[in-house]
């Protein structure tokens, strides 16, 4: 944030000024050692690109920019990749955008639990590297995006999910594809599939997920009984 940056920000108390940034700049948090471990800055009216300055936080925990107009493509979006401790990052409702599913500096990201890219520009496949690589994720959120493709195998052996959010995409969703003998869902509660392309039936295997209590499927092709 700088004086010269149109458009203002909603809320910018504290920024910019003298006051002790822990305690008194807007949306930030600090451990009891100074450390920035949250920055929460929701719809604020932020504009361009987070700064990539933002890697130098190691201790950073908590990244929340939902609904703001944020850009951000290719390169700009690299340095998130460099925090290493990262445990949520919320970036629904923005304008992140990528043609190759997923942005690839999530697989850098190992101690990821909860992740919102609802409402971007996302578009191309899911990566199996890049959900292989989110081992401790428990929530997975891509609504309204312009995702293709099928849901690779990985999907089905990420033991912490507990939420799937991916309706309103261009997927083309073979349950079969990671509902297995093999498959290892064993947190999974809700899996949300609606609006997308979805093919073959629903595989018995499903009984084997007991942990799930919501699972939507409107608008698909499914066939069987």
């Amino acid at each position: 944030y700088t004086l010269q940056d149109p458009p203002a920000w909603k809320n910018t108390n504290g920024w910019l000024s003298d006051v002790d940034e822990c305690t008194e700049w807007k949306g930030i948090f600090c451990t009891s050692r100074g450390q920035v471990y949250q920055i929460s800055l929701e719809n604020n009216g932020l504009t361009g690109a987070l700064p990539p300055e933002l890697a130098m936080l190691q201790q950073l925990e908590i990244l929340d920019c939902t609904t703001n107009l944020l850009y951000m493509e290719g390169p700009q979006l690299e340095p998130l990749g460099k925090l290493s401790n990262l445990k949520t990052l919320l970036l629904d409702d923005n304008y992140i955008t990528t043609n190759h599913g997923l942005p690839d500096f999530l697989s850098q990201l190992s101690h990821l639990e909860k992740l919102r890219l609802s409402y971007n520009l996302l578009d191309g496949t899911l990566s199996e590297d890049t959900l292989g690589a989110l081992t401790k994720l428990t929530h997975l959120e891509v609504e309204s995006n312009f995702l293709q493709g099928s849901i690779p195998p990985a999907f089905g052996q990420m033991t912490s999910l507990v939420y799937a959010y991916m309706r309103r995409n261009a997927l083309t969703v073979n349950l079969e594809d990671f509902v297995t003998p093999d498959s290892n869902l064993m947190s999974l509660f809700a899996l949300w599939l609606d609006d997308n392309t979805l093919v073959g039936s629903i595989p018995t295997e499903i009984g084997l997920v007991t942990s799930l209590a919501s699972l939507s499927l409107t608008d698909g092709n499914l066939v069987g009984s």
